[in-house]
């Protein structure tokens, strides 16, 4: 099946598929090479519920994948070998989820989101501490783009 017709798998930067998915309670996480096809796959414990959104390259080689898991947001970070180094919630105070993500300068993340009632711009450092977060009226922030340091958010 390409690539384009399976709705858990999506184009990232560089040559990169990712292909992230749920099977009942387990957590599946895929980095396959355009190329070379599967590089590693790795399963995870996370509830029921968990889900990936968005997933990049960071500037160390390491895999960073963002989603929900337990109703608060899923930072995961994986070397390039494929072993865990980071799954962390994001607790934001009732649910949150976490759509996009890009890496800032200083090791810093930007995440997009949304919480029950607000859109939510969250900034957290390379361990996934939460630096600073910031709520808009939007009802959900989608993606995050960046153009040379400065930061377009989409939402709806």
């Amino acid at each position: 099946m390409s690539p384009h017709h399976n709705p858990y798998c999506f184009f990232r930067k560089n040559i990169f598929y990712f292909i992230l998915h749920i099977l009942f309670f387990l957590f599946i996480s895929s980095i396959a090479h355009a190329d070379d096809g599967l590089i590693w796959e790795k399963s995870i414990d996370c509830s029921r519920y968990a889900i990936s959104f968005s997933a990049l390259e960071n500037s160390q080689g390491d895999y960073i994948i963002v989603g929900v898991n337990n109703y608060n947001m899923l930072f995961l970070k994986y070397a390039a070998n494929g072993d865990l180094l980071i799954k962390k919630e994001i607790t934001l105070g009732g649910y949150s989820c976490a759509t996009d993500i890009i890496e800032i300068n200083n090791n810093r993340y930007l995440i997009t989101g949304y919480t029950k009632s607000t859109g939510i711009l969250v900034c957290i450092n390379d361990n996934a501490e939460l630096l600073w977060e910031k709520k808009y009226k939007s009802s959900s922030l989608l993606k995050i783009i960046d153009d040379h340091d400065e930061y377009l958010v989409i939402g709806t």
